[in-house]
């Protein structure tokens, strides 16, 4: 399978939220939230349809208020989305992993400052050979891969929306890439209940291989 990856497949990318549901999502605190001073953050993983419109949101992880963490993930699901685009640019059903917090800055709350301080987490740790690359430190890269319905990487390239302008090394991305193509994902199924294609955003730590 790895032979047939196609590497920095710049046509595809992940589903995003539009300006205006980003401001919908942040732009407000629940009042019962506020007024029982509750906080929570969370990992979730939102299916959006090629119309941009939500399938479903799942947490992945949360800390914190764990109703508040669902509201924030419910609400993310009503949002209108740009839907993923496949290898012919096309709309095409996709993943958004994405991290959902809000917190009452509260020095004195426990769970304020656990909120805060939460952070989120690689959706894959990888080693890399560090004889051909100047790899002496994790790094952080994020991915958008083209799965085909039997869960195997077709495409990868460097996720544009996530790194927000900034590039990283090329070689690291293919080496992630790579890496990360010997990695089964989970297969999606279409609206009649088929196994289909789908893309998705994923953040992905690469640490140096010991040495041999």
């Amino acid at each position: 399978m790895l032979g047939s990856v196609l590497f920095l497949a710049a046509a595809i990318s992940a589903p995003s939220l539009t300006t205006a549901a980003n401001k919908k999502l942040f732009g407000s605190y629940p009042d019962w939230a506020v007024l029982q001073g509750k906080s929570s953050a969370a990992q979730v993983e939102i299916v959006v349809e090629p119309d941009g419109k939500a399938r479903s949101c799942t947490i992945v992880w949360f800390v914190g208020d764990e109703r508040l963490a669902q509201e924030r993930c419910t609400k993310a699901s009503r949002q209108k989305f740009i839907p993923a685009k496949g290898l012919d640019g096309q709309p095409t059903l996709g993943t958004l992993r994405t991290f959902l917090a809000q917190w009452i800055v509260d020095d004195n709350d426990t769970q304020s400052r656990e909120v805060s301080a939460a952070r989120p987490t690689p959706d894959l740790t990888l080693k890399v050979d560090t004889s051909t690359l100047s790899l002496t430190e994790p790094l952080i890269v994020k991915l958008v891969f083209l799965i085909d319905s039997d869960g195997f990487v077709k495409a990868c390239t460097e996720d544009q929306n996530q790194n927000q302008g900034q590039q990283t090394d090329g070689r690291m991305v293919e080496a992630a890439c790579e890496q990360a193509a010997k990695v089964a994902a989970p297969i999606l199924l279409d609206r009649a209940g088929a196994p289909t294609a789908y893309v998705i955003n994923s953040t992905v730590r690469l640490e140096p291989a010991a040495a041999s």
